[in-house]
């Protein structure tokens, strides 16, 4: 039926002419990319696995080129450990020279002088050789710690939290009359004024027993001191028995003291059954005798105790009983001190106390260089019951030198010690020397001995009653392996914290460790080289722990062979996986050119058809006009 308003031939012609445009497009779109599937609206399933085949195809990559890091890795391992087997044969070949018996002692010092540049050179080879930044002969630390270890100082500058106190309501001591006898009670103390007034009427015994001294403020006594340099600095408090001083938090800053000849020197000459709390001594400069610490040359009374107090400073001692916070104690405790201290003395010399008798230092921690002559300690030099504490402080001196006493009477547990023990004599890495039998618990040490005669790890000599080593463990790489100094001390449930360091290759593509990654290590133990570097080649036991090296590198190797074997054959594995899924991939992703060029032309023609029959459709409503 003709029309004018409805064109049905043109509808017809322009819905063929959309589709051959789309398909037209289509097909010019899968040839320019090459793909068929480029949108998930192109086949929504096989959309959804190509991108996943993509994703592993990726990983694949990725593990390739890991395996072949990893070959590198071990092939610069081999190449460092055939440089220490050329060594080792070398110092052998020199041992067994030397054993021979017809070098005189200016041979036997050539031949020792080129083995120590050997060995040597091995320690330089075992410390540097890395790849990529990964030291390839490194170990790492088991994660063990005690109570002493945990030890660190709070935001307050101290070991445990201070409580300040208020003292608004107190009584001012700029108040009281300092030539009467004080009244038992609580007096604040907020000056330089103030403080030498507590100072002169203690020394004058005006002071009541069971009175507190509370600072409200730091206190500097540079200037006092300095005006006071030619008698000696600061004249340390006495008559101090059975009262309690808290700094509250607050500092006593600059305490000056220099006399060479006197005893009992500190800011307290001595305590008696009295306390000391929560007080900072900063910038402290001792010199004086025997009994010299920076709170109180001497601290006597089961009641007595110095508690949570922190010290920095330089303290010598001309003679006995020198130490950072008291030069000794009779029965009086300390607790939870910390300092930062050069000590120097002859003996008993300790970071925290010289000498305890009958009394303890629990939750102490030591820092600096504390040295004497014999008895000295990071903690104490001679004493009881050093329990929870820490010492990081380099200890020097000659005979019954601990990092952390250098002659234990009692208890020893929770201890921790990272310094450096450096003597001739008795020396060790937690004690010395112990007088008594003695259990040492729980204690580590991860700090470096050095002695020439009794000398352990953790400790190195006893009287004859017998101490023992119990359930304690040490750095070996850092230490060395002589646990203890003589024989008769023994040695129970003690354990190395070397940790090879193991090197996981991720190799596969999955999170299941075992399919995808391969463990190994590189690590070789020459800690034996430590004991070699101060023995002789001529010495009989050399060969066999030479031997013992070799054996060790050996097997290294081997076990290196082996790992190389195994990347090889996962590097073969994923490129046999990476051609497969490639190819899956390609089925499924992949345009066929020549399907597409097929449908490109006739998808063209349908289209220049479909135009031209378009013209001619659009000229249909005119035949109409022609019956008008």
């Amino acid at each position: 039926m003709p029309s004018v308003n409805t064109n049905l031939s043109s509808l017809i012609v322009q819905t063929n002419l959309k589709s051959s445009t789309k398909r037209l497009n289509i097909a010019i779109e899968r040839m320019s990319t090459g793909f068929k599937i480029n949108h998930a609206k192109d086949n929504a399933a096989n959309y959804s696995i190509k991108t996943k085949l993509s994703s592993k195809i990726s990983s694949y990559e990725v593990a390739e080129e890991n395996a072949m890091m990893g070959l590198d890795m071990l092939e610069t391992s081999s190449e460092a450990l055939n440089h220490i087997e050329e060594n080792l044969a070398r110092i052998r070949s020199l041992a067994v020279q030397a054993q021979n018996g017809t070098y005189g002692e200016k041979s036997l010092i050539a031949l020792n002088s080129e083995a120590q540049a050997l060995m040597n050179e091995i320690s330089r080879l075992n410390e540097t050789a890395q790849y990529n930044g990964i030291k390839l002969f490194n170990t790492g630390k088991a994660e063990v710690t005690n109570a002493g270890k945990e030890l660190e100082l709070n935001e307050q500058g101290f070991l445990q939290e201070v409580i300040v106190r208020d003292t608004s309501t107190m009584t001012k001591l700029s108040s009281v009359d300092q030539t009467q006898a004080l009244a038992k009670g609580a007096y604040s103390i907020s000056t330089l004024e103030e403080f030498l007034k507590l100072a002169n009427m203690a020394n004058s015994g005006l002071l009541e027993a069971g009175s507190e001294f509370i600072l409200a403020n730091d206190i500097d006594l540079a200037e006092y001191c300095k005006e006071h340099e030619g008698d000696g600095g600061w004249c340390p408090i006495s008559n101090f028995n059975s009262m309690t001083f808290d700094g509250n938090g607050h500092v006593i800053k600059n305490l000056y003291i220099n006399r060479p000849s006197n005893d009992y020197q500190g800011l307290f000459s001595s305590l008696s059954n009295s306390k000391v709390l929560n007080l900072k001594l900063e910038n402290v400069n001792i010199t004086a005798k025997n009994n010299v610490g920076a709170i109180t040359g001497y601290a006597t009374g089961w009641s007595g105790i110095i508690n949570n107090c922190v010290v920095d400073g330089k303290l010598t001692g001309t003679g006995n009983s020198i130490a950072g916070i008291e030069g000794s104690a009779m029965y009086a405790s300390c607790k939870y001190c910390y300092v930062d201290v050069d000590v120097t003395g002859k003996n008993n010399i300790g970071g925290i106390s010289g000498y305890l008798h009958t009394t303890g230092a629990v939750y102490c921690y030591s820092k600096g260089i504390i040295s004497g002559v014999n008895l000295v300690g990071g903690i104490a030099g001679e004493g009881d019951n050093v329990e929870n504490s820490q010492s990081e402080a380099n200890v020097a001196g000659q005979e019954r030198v601990g990092g952390i006493i250098g002659s234990a009477q009692r208890v020893i547990n929770d201890a921790y010690f990272s310094g450096n023990v450096f003597g001739m004599s008795a020396v060790g890495g937690i004690s010395g020397y112990a007088i008594r039998g003695i259990d040492f618990i729980n204690c580590i040490v991860d700090g470096t001995i050095t002695g020439e005669n009794k000398t352990g790890v953790f400790m190195g000599a006893a009287a004859e009653s017998t101490s023992s080593i119990v359930d304690c463990w040490y750095y070996q790489r850092k230490c060395g392996d002589v646990l203890v100094g003589e024989d008769k001390i023994s040695v129970e449930n003690v354990r190395d914290m070397t940790v090879p360091a193991e090197y996981s290759l991720q190799v596969g593509i999955n999170s299941d460790l075992k399919a995808s990654s391969i463990t190994l290590t590189t690590f070789v133990d020459f800690s034996v080289l430590s004991s070699l570097l101060q023995t002789g080649i001529e010495d009989e036991s050399v060969l066999k722990q030479i031997d013992t090296l070799v054996n060790q590198v050996s097997l290294k190797q081997t076990e290196i062979g082996t790992a190389q074997n195994r990347l090889a054959s996962v590097l073969e594995e994923i490129s046999i996986k990476y051609d497969n899924l490639v190819s899956s991939r390609s089925t499924i992703q992949d345009a066929d050119i020549a399907e597409e060029s097929s449908a490109y032309i006739r998808n063209q023609i349908l289209q220049q058809a479909a135009a031209t029959l378009l013209a001619t459709a659009n000229q249909t409503p005119s035949i109409a006009l022609q019956l008008l």
